[in-house]
């Protein structure tokens, strides 16, 4: 059941006690509500980061994910970005919100994956966004030079010295 109480002041808080009455009477009052604060349901509050995005390091080819939250009436659109574009769900990345806690998923993240990671919140209020980056570790991997790759042959006892890049 609800009920419309014109003529609050906004901002004031207030306390309710109802009855019923049909045709035979009235019954008696309930008892005091908990204290009532008189808002204006169509006042919009803009986005705010309440809990921001933290940066990441992940294992490649493991899973990670970006949590925050972010609050706002109404309820902010949210999007994910990686760098400047704009993330769409895929086979790799899973988005959804649960409330007011905002999830970004990546799956099997490799080294282009390191980048800069933002969830951004827009509504009739305004526009707020949170950042973080997502750092990869790999294991190092060595760049043979071509004319090493086939087999090379030396002298017994002979010192060689080879420079491998690895990354």
């Amino acid at each position: 059941c609800t009920i419309n109480c014109p003529n609050l002041v906004e901002g004031r808080f207030y306390e309710f006690r109802v009855a019923a009455q049909n045709e035979v009477g009235c019954s008696e009052f309930s008892k005091a509500s908990q204290l009532v604060k008189a808002e204006d349901p169509d006042v919009c509050k803009p986005p705010e980061v309440v809990k921001p995005l933290n940066t990441l390091t992940c294992v490649q080819n493991r899973n990670v994910e970006f949590v925050c939250k972010i609050t706002g009436v109404p309820r902010p659109k949210i999007t994910w970005h990686k760098g400047a574009r704009e993330i769409c769900s895929g086979s790799r990345y899973h988005m959804y919100s649960d409330g007011d806690m905002h999830h970004l998923a990546i799956n099997d993240v490799f080294g282009e994956d390191a980048d800069e990671y933002t969830c951004r919140a827009v509504n009739k209020g305004g526009i707020k966004s949170t950042k973080a980056s997502l750092i990869i570790k790999s294991p190092p991997k060595l760049n043979v030079p071509p004319r090493f790759r086939d087999t090379a042959f030396f002298d017994n006892g002979e010192n060689i010295e080879i420079k491998i890049p690895f990354t």
